[in-house]
């Protein structure tokens, strides 16, 4: 059986030989994803096979369902395609297993080994009514990605290490971290949502005696955008926000009140920072706008 090389996706990892040329193949739950011929350039010692670039586009993880059902009591989905196991195979042998698991963090200070917290809130707030989350990995001869969640209740234990906050807007933003974990991140400023209307017209031969349209509307789409402000934060909590919110490629916006979720894009945010005078405390505030992913059609 071949050792396992256990690796975040985003850290290059190469397989090396002395041979002057090698046939491989990487193959993912005994499906073959890649093959091919390596050749070992001029003047070089070995010939190299960068495995990770091969692989990253086989993981993914999602909540849509657990964001579809919002649970009351602590509910578990696993991420199947988060973390998997790839098998190298040179000249038909399984020479090396490698580990890999979604995260683009840039960034070692996760372990490895054994089961690891990889949620990482910007403040760890929560208001009763919004999802909390918890996203644990684990690296063993059975990879692991699980996100734990529930919707928090008005009289709410600390189940899950977030912090019970005065509810004020009602918007909160779900969203992918660097590490491959989800977070959750209660809007505690003010909300300004705006609808922008495209529309599309034809042409037609008309009779100005009539009342008949020259210019037809045959649709018109609405795209809608949604201005989110952040509470002051500290330096900490800002470049936890830029780092794993703002670059997320992945993330949901909920409405406590009307009861609804949906897949938003972030299209621009801005930072405002403010020194008192008293402490010299410096502290940011976000301004994040979010577009819905969904455009709306009226026919």
């Amino acid at each position: 059986m071949a050792s396992i090389t256990y690796s975040p996706i985003w850290k290059d990892v190469n397989y090396t030989s002395t041979a002057s040329s090698v046939v491989y193949r990487i193959q993912l739950d005994g499906n073959v994803i890649y093959s091919g011929r390596a050749v070992k350039y001029p003047g070089e010692q070995y010939l190299k096979i960068n495995i990770n670039k091969i692989c990253r586009n086989y993981l993914e993880s999602d909540i849509a369902t657990l964001l579809s059902t919002l649970p009351s009591t602590l509910t578990r989905e696993n991420h199947i395609y988060g973390q998997k196991l790839f098998n190298l195979y040179v000249n038909n042998v399984n020479v090396q297993d490698y580990m890999f698991y979604q995260d683009y963090s840039y960034n070692t200070d996760k372990a490895v080994q054994g089961s690891v917290n990889v949620s990482s809130p910007i403040n760890g707030h929560y208001v009763p009514g919004m999802m909390r989350l918890r996203t644990t990995r684990v690296t063993s001869s059975t990879p692991t990605l699980y996100t734990e969640g529930y919707v928090a209740g008005t009289d709410d234990t600390n189940l899950l290490g977030y912090t019970k906050q005065v509810k004020c807007t009602p918007y909160v933003l779900y969203y992918l971290n660097s590490y491959g974990g989800w977070d959750a991140f209660v809007i505690e400023g003010n909300t300004v949502k705006k609808d922008d209307y495209t529309t599309y017209t034809t042409d037609q031969s008309f009779d100005n005696t009539t009342l008949e349209f020259e210019h037809n509307k045959y649709v018109q789409e609405i795209k809608t955008t949604y201005e989110l402000n952040t509470n002051f934060l500290s330096d900490e909590q800002a470049a936890n926000l830029a780092k794993n919110l703002i670059g997320s490629v992945k993330v949901y916006l909920h409405n406590i009140d009307e009861g609804w979720v949906k897949p938003v894009l972030i299209s621009d945010n801005a930072a405002t920072y403010q020194t008192y005078a008293t402490n010299g405390r410096k502290l940011c505030q976000y301004k994040i706008t979010v577009k819905e992913s969904q455009t709306k059609i009226r026919k």
